[in-house]
């Protein structure tokens, strides 16, 4: 779709139209980049509850790209994006609350969402996941899951699952000491 009947029906209050044209000026597809365009019209959208435009403006005011900065505001509606079935929200969610960015350090919290991540999946997530179980941080130790998750995500092709794998073959943490399969 050219972009001045995207313009047209953004104007004309399309939701779709609106993100679809924040995106173009987020990215300088057909028209220059603009990200205080972009987040203008990606903010409209989000106003109807569009949700890939109520992630796009949390990641606005996570980054402060076209807005300035709110980590807050970017966890408000990364939340509401969340809510609404995005899994990036979900991801960035289990950061927030993890690094304690925009929200006081919920550990139990960013588990619970890594872990959603992690079972649709996510070989970051499950990496992220497994270290927390690992460590016990913000939920109860458990080795063997940790090494589960790791295995997973090592599967994917994350090198530092692949590592912890091997340190785990190694040491004996989570599954029996295995010297020819710590070189994972």
């Amino acid at each position: 779709m050219k972009i001045h009947k995207i313009r047209t029906a953004a104007e004309n209050g399309d939701a779709a139209a609106q993100y679809k044209l924040g995106m173009c000026y987020y990215y300088g597809d057909e028209t220059r980049k603009d990200l205080q365009k972009s987040f203008h019209w990606l903010l409209k959208a989000a106003k109807q509850d569009y949700f890939p435009a109520l992630y796009m403006v949390g990641l606005s005011y996570d980054f402060g790209d076209g807005v300035e900065q709110d980590k807050t505001k970017a966890v408000e509606y990364y939340r509401m994006a969340a809510d609404k079935g995005s899994v990036a929200a979900r991801y960035n969610l289990a950061v927030s609350y993890e690094e304690g960015e925009g929200v006081k350090v919920d550990k139990t919290l960013a588990a619970k969402y890594y872990q959603i991540m992690a079972d649709n999946g996510d070989d970051q997530a499950q990496n992220n996941y497994a270290h927390m179980l690992s460590e016990g941080d913000g939920i109860p130790q458990d080795l063997e899951e940790a090494f589960r998750y790791w295995l997973l995500s090592a599967k994917q092709g994350n090198k530092n699952a692949q590592y912890q794998l091997g340190w785990c073959y190694y040491y004996g943490e989570g599954v029996e000491i295995d010297k020819k399969k710590s070189n994972y």
